[in-house]
């Protein structure tokens, strides 16, 4: 990831806090440790919660509205999940496709 400034800026972990230091090599994440205590430090990508969807995604999709017509949420009403799924899914011999033709054309392909 490139910013402005060149790279990444250093992570310091000090007292209870984390803060920005200087902007980094580019294509490095520096950590500091300036605690007494052993710290674990977490990267996340996030790029997929463009693709998640969402309650409010849902609930505004014309398809949703029409199979579900009677009901209706009210913006102070709470709702409880009980059961989360998640389902991952492949095509049979796609890695063997990307890697065939390539990522952009095998993605385009599929």
């Amino acid at each position: 990831m490139q910013f402005e400034t060149g790279g990444f800026p250093e992570v310091i972990a000090e007292g209870d806090r984390l803060g920005a230091g200087e902007p980094g090599k580019p294509g490095a994440v520096t950590f500091h440790n300036r605690t007494a205590r052993r710290l674990t430090f977490m990267i996340e990508v996030l790029g997929w919660c463009r693709d998640a969807l969402t309650a409010h995604r849902v609930t505004t999709l014309q398809s949703f509205r029409d199979r579900f017509d009677k009901q209706l949420l009210r913006p102070s009403d709470d709702v409880d999940i009980y059961h989360v799924i998640i389902m991952y899914t492949d095509q049979k011999g796609s890695t063997a496709l990307y890697e065939a033709i390539g990522d952009s054309r095998a993605y385009h392909l599929v």
